[in-house]
């Protein structure tokens, strides 16, 4: 059964095959921390030819993303089928409108952040998306509760993990990653799923949505305690944080695409990494898998700003 489950997550990912340019140099760095339950990447935006962060160029390919991040994977393959049968775009059409009418436009909103979490957690940490949360939303003018984002994947053991999301775009890095604790280990420490994590754990179980009927059923019957397949999951947290870098121009001349990155932010990275298990463990999650990718920006409020300019709220 743990066989069946993994090969079906490898079926699925090499099936969606996204290479999405994010317009970021990914430059892979892994924290100095003292458990092996630890990953930590750092991501500094790419400079166009005058040396210029390209926020812009960031904001736009996540928007592109808005339709696999906010429908549910059957309503898109509703529209793919149309559109083979027909050879009309219309309901594609239509799922954009809706997938931008589900946006704040908030000034402070930090629904850009969690569109770069979903990017990253599928795209490179190669996590699948379980539910997409948007589409619960009940008005474009909130944020939904709970997780920034509910995603699957299987452990090297067979065992189904489920990943919490959290991101934060704070101009000060320490109070982001606190922050991000502070609202994650509620979710991850609810053992039983009876308390804070009681209705992100119905969301998934009753909207479970990978666009594979089978796998959804495989990984059901791992959740169902009555079910012979039962196998508790491992809960694990996926963490994003953004924050302000205002030297950016600086380091984007010490950082060619191929060199390692400025020693002060990397230093400051693993400062930040140590300060994230650090409040793990004072919630009691010294011993949870947790995945953590650090975003400096130029500024955090600037890209917020930029996100709504693009998806045509502001």
């Amino acid at each position: 059964m743990h066989t069946d489950l993994t090969d079906r997550f490898r079926q699925l990912a090499e099936g969606q095959d996204r290479r999405i340019d994010l317009g970021m140099e990914s430059l892979f760095w892994t924290a100095e921390v003292h458990a092996s339950n630890r990953s930590a990447r750092l991501y500094v935006l790419r400079s166009d030819g005058n040396r210029r962060p390209m926020v812009g160029k960031l904001v736009v390919e996540l928007s592109n993303l808005a339709i696999d991040y906010c429908i549910p994977r059957r309503k898109i393959q509703e529209a793919r089928d149309h559109l083979q049968r027909t050879n009309s775009t219309a309901k594609m059409q239509a799922l954009s409108k809706q997938a931008a009418l589900l946006f704040t436009d908030l000034k402070n909103t930090g629904e850009g952040g969690e569109l770069l979490l979903f990017a990253v957690a599928e795209v490179v940490l190669g996590l699948q998306q379980a539910v997409a949360k948007m589409s619960l939303k009940t008005s474009s003018r909130m944020h939904y509760h709970g997780a920034d984002g509910l995603y699957v994947s299987v452990a090297p053991d067979g065992r189904l993990r489920v990943h919490y999301g959290e991101s934060k775009l704070y101009a000060n890095p320490r109070a982001a990653v606190s922050e991000c604790i502070t609202s994650i280990a509620p979710l991850l420490c609810d053992e039983g799923n009876i308390g804070a994590g009681s209705r992100d754990a119905f969301i998934f179980s009753s909207q479970l949505d990978l666009g594979n009927p089978k796998l959804e059923e495989a990984i059901l019957r791992f959740l169902d305690i009555n079910s012979p397949d039962f196998r508790s999951p491992e809960y694990c947290g996926v963490v994003l944080v953004g924050f302000d870098r205002s030297e950016y121009p600086r380091l984007l001349d010490r950082v060619p695409p191929d060199d390692s990155v400025e020693e002060s932010l990397t230093q400051e990275v693993a400062d930040l990494s140590k300060l994230l298990s650090q409040k793990a463990d004072e919630h009691g999650m010294g011993d949870f898998h947790i995945d953590i990718v650090f975003v400096p920006f130029p500024s955090v409020q600037a890209f917020r700003d930029e996100f709504l300019k693009t998806m045509g709220l502001v």
